[in-house]
């Protein structure tokens, strides 16, 4: 095969009669050399690409196993009263110390999550949808029975609104992990009018639930209304 290049290559060189066989000697040694080199550039050339390749695809694979490997943790921030930050927990399956502050918070969120009524009603949909992670299917259908006495769906029909405003939150004395929550509900017009106002309460009993880990992202108290009462105050 060298000598077939050297042939070809010969060609590209003319060489006069007149010189001697010692010329034309080291005329293809001359090109021999240059092959070899040639040849020599190529083989790097390939070995570079073959490491190359190599490379890309060790890296490829480290880059897979560290996204595997890498864990996500979430926590929850717990606040006082004044929005300042008091502590941070992991969010495990076993969620300790949950307090007063936040069952008065998950209550006071979930009442205002199920009775406010804004124009949009996919947002009001979507938030009911939410609260029922914090239902057992008892609550859930008292919840739908209450909500489907009322009508909502005139609400958005008739572009009203309804606003809530929390007036107080008490554990029940002497009855465990039992509530009263009251709060007031202000309905509006097409027009943003007042139309009425009116107060509320209701008695609300909850468990606590140890959460697997695609509910502690939806309800990371893990807090469980199991029973509930509301009615309107005189």
């Amino acid at each position: 095969m060298k000598e077939n290049k050297i042939s070809k290559m010969r060609k590209n060189f003319i060489v006069d009669e007149s010189k001697t066989s010692r010329n034309r000697e080291k005329i293809g040694i001359g090109i021999e050399r240059y092959i070899n080199i040639s040849e020599s550039l190529n083989t790097w050339k390939k070995a570079f690409i073959g490491m190359s390749i190599l490379s890309l695809m060790l890296g490829g694979v480290s880059t897979f196993l560290f996204i595997s490997k890498t864990e996500t943790k979430s926590y929850l921030i717990k606040v006082n009263e004044n929005n300042e930050l008091v502590g941070a927990e992991k969010l495990t399956n076993q969620i300790s110390n949950i307090g007063n502050r936040e069952i008065e918070y998950f209550m006071k969120k979930f009442i205002k999550d199920t009775r406010t009524i804004t124009l949009d009603k996919k947002v009001f949909d979507k938030t009911i949808k939410e609260a029922n992670y914090f239902l057992n299917k008892e609550t859930q259908s008292k919840l739908g029975s209450i909500l489907g006495s009322e009508n909502i769906n005139s609400f958005f029909e008739n572009k009203k609104t309804r606003e809530v405003e929390i007036l107080s939150f008490v554990a029940i004395p002497e009855v465990e992990k039992t509530y009263q929550i009251r709060w007031r509900e202000k309905y509006y017009g097409t027009s943003g009018e007042l139309e009425k106002r009116k107060n509320l309460n209701a008695i609300v009993k909850i468990r606590n639930f140890s959460p697997n880990s695609e509910q502690i992202m939806l309800n990371p108290f893990g807090i469980i209304v199991v029973d509930f009462n509301m009615q309107v105050e005189n």
